[in-house]
């Protein structure tokens, strides 16, 4: 059995985004649960039933952010591992920051866009230093954004920062690419072909680079191209 273990709810984004996953990758039996908030995955993690084996796996997908409830995340993974080791069940999380910045950092987003010169250089810059690890938002260029973002709040964390930015690019997409707290286009989580057969959101003029392709196909692509990692 895979049990795996989701921040967001289930109708969140993350939450739709990791059902495809589930789908496409994970074999045999499954059990989700979506904790819905990140102050609940060790209540997750306990309602695992109590007689996991070395046949099991526990895979968590989370915002590895500086802390959770007041506790560092290496504590937390640390708990978990221990929980896991145990039994000797084999325990993968997810290592990015947060979720927004997947697709932030997604190479396949620049060819969607239609940004002026400064903007696209600066995108770049910012998926350059996420997929080579380091923090963007200590280095962040507010007066380049501010063209593009007008609300001053946005500025309140990188978490926060990373949610407006990646929703403030994909809005003109609508119900196709955008990514929302509480949804996510279907272009990022269905092959194609299956849009086209239900008439929903597909455009013969689209420029993602992976038009046309299955949802396998897609999912590779993400995974080879922005900070999407399973450790």
């Amino acid at each position: 059995m895979t049990y795996i273990i989701c921040e967001g709810p289930e109708n969140s984004a993350e939450g739709q985004f990791v059902k495809a996953y589930i789908t496409e990758r994970v074999l045999g039996e499954v059990s989700c649960i979506f904790s819905g908030g990140n102050r609940n995955i060790m209540k997750s993690v306990y309602s695992i039933p109590k007689d996991l084996n070395e046949h099991d796996s526990v895979i968590l997908f989370f915002d590895s952010v500086e802390t959770i409830g007041g506790r560092a995340v290496i504590d937390i993974i640390d708990d978990i591992s221990e929980i896991c080791n145990a039994s000797g069940t084999n325990f993968r999380y997810t290592t990015y920051y947060c979720f927004e910045e997947v697709f932030l950092s997604y190479a396949g987003i620049v060819d969607l866009l239609s940004l002026d010169e400064e903007l696209h250089r600066e995108l770049l810059r910012i998926q350059d230093l996420l997929r080579s690890g380091k923090n963007y938002y200590d280095v962040l260029a507010r007066e380049i954004w501010s063209k593009l973002i007008e609300d001053e709040n946005c500025y309140c964390n990188r978490e926060h920062f990373s949610f407006v930015l990646i929703n403030q690019l994909m809005k003109p997409f609508r119900h196709r690419f955008q990514i929302e707290k509480g949804s996510m286009g279907k272009c990022w989580t269905c092959g194609c072909a299956e849009l086209e057969a239900e008439n929903t959101y597909y455009c013969p003029t689209c420029r993602y680079r992976m038009k046309d392709c299955e949802f396998g196909d897609k999912l590779r692509d993400i995974e080879e191209n922005s900070v999407f990692a399973i450790a």
